[in-house]
């Protein structure tokens, strides 16, 4: 049978199958594209009522948004499907020459790595590497990097907050760091913008 025989019902559970647990909404996005039915679906509202209770689980109330979706789009929250960099540039004093009137300065630069999960899992790494040699480590849950911090984050209205811990053979360091990261509005290029 054709795809466009099978009732809308389990058109809309393979949709939710696409999105699953992962919050894949850029697939779901790229279903919209294949026909204007796909369109539709890709549109329900109960889809994207399901997509915002994984993202919020709470406080997911449609008072200033005219749709899930736009809620969705427009709500500040947490990209799952990629990594936020932070770049740290500081500068060093070196060893001074035998002479004394030569000082060399060291720039050292430093990048925090931190990758959301939907279920409440983050990775954090702060590493010297350029991204291009860490992120792709940093794509699978079950990856081991050297110095990766794991730990759970909570999502308070605009607001996340965090804490890891680093396990060392059969030590447990526990490194308890709540960080408040702002979040920002995304673009429709996928860019991060202030």
């Amino acid at each position: 049978t054709h795809i466009s025989a099978l009732p809308v019902e389990i058109l809309t559970y393979i949709f939710k199958w696409v999105v699953s647990s992962n919050l894949d909404t850029d697939s779901l996005e790229s279903l919209a594209l294949v026909c204007k039915s796909f369109y539709s679906l890709a549109r329900a509202e109960d889809i994207w009522k399901l997509i915002c209770m994984r993202t919020w689980e709470k406080n997911i109330a449609l008072s200033s948004y005219s749709s899930f979706r736009q809620m969705f789009m427009k709500r500040p929250r947490v990209k799952f499907n990629g990594c936020y960099i932070n770049k740290t540039t500081y500068f060093r004093s070196g060893e001074k020459s035998f002479d004394g009137l030569y000082k060399p300065m060291h720039v050292v630069h430093s990048f925090r790595y931190l990758r959301f999960y939907p279920e409440g899992t983050v990775y954090m790494l702060t590493s010297p590497k350029l991204p291009l040699n860490v992120l792709p480590d940093l794509k699978t849950r079950n990856t081991y990097v050297q110095g990766l911090l794991q730990g759970h984050y909570k999502l308070n209205n605009d607001k996340v907050g965090y804490s890891a811990s680093y396990g060392y053979h059969k030590l447990n360091f526990s490194v308890m760091n709540k960080l408040f990261l702002n979040l920002f509005k995304f673009g429709c290029d996928g860019r991060i913008y202030e």
